[in-house]
């Protein structure tokens, strides 16, 4: 997809309602939103189905308009100390060209359905096979959420699980997920419906080491 490099903007984050956030936010118009965590040092894309034009902070704090001001002064019900009804902290604000806006804060959940995907895995080994038996999923109980977790090897053989887990505790919960596939290079994908209350801490498979390939033979 062709994309005009005058339409291509960023803007770094410092903070999103009140919690550190360090990030630099690369938007792509009609492909995609790109997000750099300094502190993690990795880069997460965002899709939306609305083309951006506009991003920045912005606060959505309670306040009287003037025309909320209706009758003479002493018929006024509200006070200083009234006006302040919600959290004080900015969120990062996002508008899109119908003139409508997204609004990023870290209270609500992907209205669209989520997938992570892993690049190809060798274990640190090119010579040996590997059996990954399990697969760890570290996640934020935020929720009951329904994940699937999909293995494939070199051979494009897969294997796949769906389950679902969380209650709302808010602890860190671990989950291992059984599995049994053979090969020499690994991918997976961890993905969740929309609307799914969770935050997903690290995933991590599990495997045992095979035999050395042997010479003069090409295994795919």
């Amino acid at each position: 997809m062709s994309v005009k490099p005058q339409t291509i903007y960023g803007r770094v984050s410092y903070s999103i309602n009140g919690q550190a956030f360090r990030a630099y936010w690369l938007v792509i118009p009609n492909v995609a939103v790109w997000v750099y965590n300094f502190d993690e040092g990795n880069w997460t894309q965002f899709t939306y189905n609305k083309t951006i034009t506009s991003i920045g902070n912005f606060f959505k704090n309670v306040a009287i308009r003037i025309i909320d001001l209706i009758g003479a002064i002493q018929a006024q019900t509200w006070t200083p100390a009234t006006l302040q009804q919600n959290n004080p902290f900015d969120g990062f604000f996002l508008g899109f060209n119908d003139g409508t806006a997204g609004y990023v804060d870290f209270t609500n959940f992907s209205e669209v359905g989520a997938s992570l995907t892993s690049g190809k895995l060798i274990f640190g080994d090119r010579r040996h096979e590997h059996t990954v038996k399990k697969f760890r999923l570290s996640f934020i109980d935020l929720g009951s959420t329904s994940f699937t977790i999909t293995l494939a090897n070199q051979q494009n053989q897969s294997k796949s699980f769906t389950f679902t887990i969380g209650s709302g505790s808010g602890d860190v919960l671990n989950y291992v997920q059984e599995f049994n596939l053979s090969g020499l290079r690994f991918q997976y994908t961890v993905s969740v419906p929309a609307g799914s209350p969770t935050a997903i801490v690290e995933l991590c498979p599990i495997w045992d080491m095979g035999g050395e390939q042997p010479g003069g033979v090409l295994r795919n």
